[in-house]
Formats: C-alpha cells, structure tokens, sequence
C-alpha cells in the first residue's frame, strides 16, 4: 500500500497555484477539457504529481518525467484485511472492535481471518433474495402492538450517525493504491505501489446505506455521472476487461449495479460479461439509443435518434445529454440463447461504421503473421504447430505426425504474448512441458530483446558491474511484472477438465478464481489432443475469448 498521506499530497498539488499564480495544467485538464468540477474532483480525491515512464524513441532505454493525474481506491481497513485475507496475508493496520457490528452488506472480521458473526452476512453471487408475500404480511403485523394499537416506529439515523457506526466497526478510509495516467500521453499509465491490492475508484463516496451503483469504464466516466445525476458511482480498476474477484466481492452488497461501459466493441462485450458474472437479474446496461437523453434545444432534441451517441458518461457530460435519462434508458440482458436485431442494431451499426475498431489484435514485431491470420480476434480459437526439417529440406518427423520439441513453437508464442500484453491485451499461458519459472525467464529475455544483465558475463564481472547489473534486472523485473500476463499451475499431464474449468471459473465468476487479478482475454495454450482442441475452442467462443 502507498504510504497514508500520500494522496494528500497528490490532491494539495492539484489545487496549489503554479509559480505563475495559475492553475496547474493538470486541474485545467480536468476542468476545461473533461468538463469537471472541483467539488467532485475534490470528493473523489484527484490529485496531481510528476511520475517516470520508461521511453525507448532514442533508441535506448530511458525514463521521461511527466505530470500526471492520479486516482486513489479508497477503502475501509476492514475491506483491506478481508482482501489480504483472500490473497492469504494479512493486514494489521486494523482489528475489529468488541462487539462492533459491520456495516449493511459487509461482514467484518478481526484482521487475522476470523469473521464477525454478529455481522449481517453478505448476499452470495450478487443475487438479491426476491421479496414473497408472507415477508409483506410479517412488516404490517409487525407495525402494531398485540393489542392492535400502532407500535412506535424507532427514529431514523441520521447519515453522520450510520457514518459513525461504520467507521467504528469497520475503521477509517485509507489508500489501497493509486492509478497514475499522464496529461501528455495516454498509454503513460501506472499503479503505485506495483503488485498491490484490487479496489474501485470512488468506492469511498458510496453511502452505506446505498442499494445502487453506478459502474462505469473509467474514472472520468464515474465522476461525470456523479456529477450530473449525483448517483454513486465508481469505476474500473483498468478499463473493460478488467473486473478481478475483490472488485465482484465489494459489489456484492447492492440490489442494482447499472453498467456503462464504452459504445464499441470491447465495451459492449465487457458489459455482457461482467452482467453475467455480477447476476444478470440485478444489473441494467446503459446503451444509447439516441432517442433520449437530448435535452431540450439540443440538436436532436424530441425527433429520433441523434446522428452520434456518446461514447461514454464523460462524452455525455461534455456533450450536454441528459445522463439521468440516458440510465433510466438502461435495460436488463436478453435471454443467454434469444436475440433479436433490437438487441444488437447499435452495434451492427458501429461496427459498420468503425470497422477499424473491430479488427484482431496486430503482432507488432511479426508483421507477416498479422498479415496471414489479420490479427487475433475474440471468440476463435488458432492453434499452432511447428515440424522439424533436416539439412536437404525433408521432414524429420513425418512418421509421426506430431509437433516435434525444439521447432519454435514456445519461443513464437512468447513474442506473440508480448505483443499482445504491450498493447495492453490480458494474456492467460498454460505451459504443461515447461516449468512456469523457466519460461519467465525465456519470456523475461525476449522482453529484454537482448542478453539479459549478468548473463553475458558471469563470474567475471566486477564489483561494480555486479552492482549495475542487478540494477538493470531489477528495473526489468518491475516492468515486466506490471504486464498483463498470467500463468496456469498445470505441469506435465493434466485433466482437460480441470484446465478448462480453471479457465471458465474467471469468465463466469463462479467456484474458485484461479487466475488472479483481470478477466482473461487471450489464451495461449498447448493442446495435443482433439478432443482437447474441441473443449478449448467451445470455451473461447462461449467465454468471447
């Protein structure tokens, strides 16, 4: 975790006057070009600082300065040692009070795994318990005495008093991590510490008490809609594809979450598949039609569908909609197996329109193979083999008919992964001939795309060198491990059950989560069966993977 006041610092620096006596750049970001206010920017907590990025346009390894605007998720201490509790450490900034209730939906514990009994338990899977006809009869005789006068009704808290009851059970706020997104270049991202917990941006600005939530994309969505509407609303942790168990276990609490991811591809698909895995029967989708939302002497305004819908809640906001109509225009998923063109007539129509958007994935550094496959696209399964040729070009495995160790295969598929992971793509490998941690080191030295440091000089090197090496390695260790890359525990011959189920678990957010942290995207996986080949390829497209 960073250290506690430090996003202090961060939002004092955004609001502090330049040397000039004007406003940084970054608080004129926010406001002109995102259209936000300083209340909400000072209720969400934004600040402002200068971080490093590594640059490599001059042809070497460098690191640039640049300002950026950071993000804090802020949560409750007890949130923060139930999380760590889940990743098997352990918290001890907090420890539950005596006798201390946890707030509504919440279930507190003492810090070393032991959980509240008194505290109500929380819903399962997001499910809301449906209310019958007997649960209405036992509130209207419960609202009178047994002798048939009216019973007095206790008097409501005020939101200081249930405040003050969560804290004291469940402690204060504290920063569980910070986003870092530079002003200049938007693919300047970062989180600070590296290797850190999973939280919600704006998750502190949710009231206890509330039963709906408003989940959006990114941070500037978040806070427009609390902004314009004054709903609840927090963000993704990184972006669409992005919703790790801890994130599904905070959400847990609410009657109604309403989605509103992007009007594209990626967003349409992540919004899908978070509703599934949140519970469909609670969760609304925010799909611009066009049709409302203008508000009055707006261009479109009352006649039909406006020529663009926004992209977004930011878009929205700055584009002068309605977001309260646009929500209340928020519906249900269809049935899993029914669809109608309603459904999915936006999204023809943008894919239509935007046919760049909907293109697979590029290799960078293989241009030909993007060229002969046009990209990874979601939902298809590619399955490579390699064959080994002797000196005058026959095939030295033909009597086989298997893809022979030593072709390529794995040291392909590791420049392909690192394409995919740096252009921001989740990648999810199942090595079952390599141990996990010799292939980090293989993937580990195709990232370096040199001799790794201290591999080329070994025990001769001085002091110094030593020194210096260590240096480098560790600094490539710290960027490799903020890629989105993930690592199956198979090894050697395993059930295709089990690797299947692994995979799904995260998809359907149901059992186990056996991947941590971000839903996959892309599966590179080794499939030596058919039968194999046919439960991988159902599972990618079900999973749109």
């Amino acid at each position: 975790m960073p250290p506690r006041r430090l996003n202090s610092v961060h939002a004092a620096q955004l609001f502090a006057p330049g040397p000039d006596g004007k406003e940084c750049e970054a608080l004129r970001y926010l406001t002109e070009t995102r259209g936000l206010t300083r209340p909400v920017l000072r209720k969400y907590g934004v600040g402002r600082a200068t971080y490093s990025f590594p640059d490599k346009s001059g042809g070497r390894l460098s690191y640039v300065p640049s300002e950026c605007v950071t993000f804090p998720w802020i949560m409750r201490e007890a949130e923060v040692a139930e999380q760590e509790e889940m990743r098997g450490g352990r918290y001890g900034g907090w420890s539950k009070p005596a006798g201390g209730d946890g707030a509504k939906g919440k279930t507190a514990g003492d810090g070393n795994g032991n959980r509240d009994e008194a505290a109500p338990s929380r819903r399962r899977r997001g499910r809301p318990r449906k209310r019958s006809q007997a649960d209405e009869e036992m509130e209207n005789i419960e609202k009178f005495r047994a002798d048939g006068t009216p019973a007095e009704t206790p008097p409501e808290k005020s939101d200081e008093e249930i405040q003050a009851e969560v804290e004291a059970s469940m402690g204060p706020f504290v920063t569980r991590r910070i986003k870092v997104r530079s002003i200049a270049n938007k693919s300047y991202q970062r989180l600070d510490p590296p290797g850190g917990g999973q939280g919600l941006f704006g998750w502190h600005t949710v009231p206890p008490t509330a039963t709906s939530v408003v989940l959006t994309e990114g941070e500037f969505d978040a806070m427009a809609v609390c902004q314009a509407t004054g709903r609840p609303a927090v963000s993704l942790p990184n972006g669409c594809r992005s919703l790790p168990v801890q994130a599904v276990q905070m959400l847990e609490r609410f009657d109604t979450i309403v989605l509103w991811m992007d009007s594209d591809g990626p967003g349409r698909e992540g919004a899908e598949m978070f509703a599934r895995k949140l519970g469909v029967e609670r969760c609304l989708v925010v799909r611009p039609s066009g049709k409302r939302g203008r508000r009055e002497g707006e261009e479109g305004a009352g006649s039909g569908p406006a020529a663009e819908v926004p992209k977004d809640a930011n878009e929205a906001l700055l584009g002068g909609w309605d977001l309260d109509e646009l929500i209340e225009e928020a519906t249900n998923l269809p049935h899993e197996r029914i669809l109608r063109f309603a459904d999915v007539r936006d999204q023809v129509l943008h894919e239509i329109v935007h046919p760049d958007k909907y293109r697979g994935t590029p290799m960078t550094s293989l241009p030909g193979f993007t060229s002969l496959i046009k990209g990874f696209r979601r939902g298809e399964l590619t399955v490579l083999t390699g064959e080994n040729f002797g000196p005058d070009g026959s095939e030295t495995c033909a009597a086989t008919r298997e893809s022979p160790t030593g072709s390529g295969k794995t040291t392909f598929l590791g420049q392909t992964s690192l394409d995919l992971v740096e252009q921001g793509v989740n990648v999810l490998w199942g090595s079952f001939e390599i141990k996990n941690t010799r292939l980090m080191k293989k993937l580990l030295q195709q990232y370096m795309r040199d001799v790794l440091p201290m591999a080329d000089h070994g025990a001769e090197m001085t002091e110094r060198q030593r020194e210096e090496a260590m240096t480098s390695l560790s600094a490539l260790a710290d960027r490799f491990e903020d890629l989105p890359m993930y690592f199956m525990k198979f090894h050697g011959g395993s059930d295709v059950d089990d690797v299947i189920d692994a995979m799904e678990c995260e998809f359907s957010g149901v059992g186990p989560v056996c991947v941590p942290g971000d839903d996959v995207v892309v599966s590179l996986c080794f499939v030596p069966f058919p039968p194999c080949v046919k439960q991988t390829r159902r599972t990618c497209t079900t999973s749109s993977t």
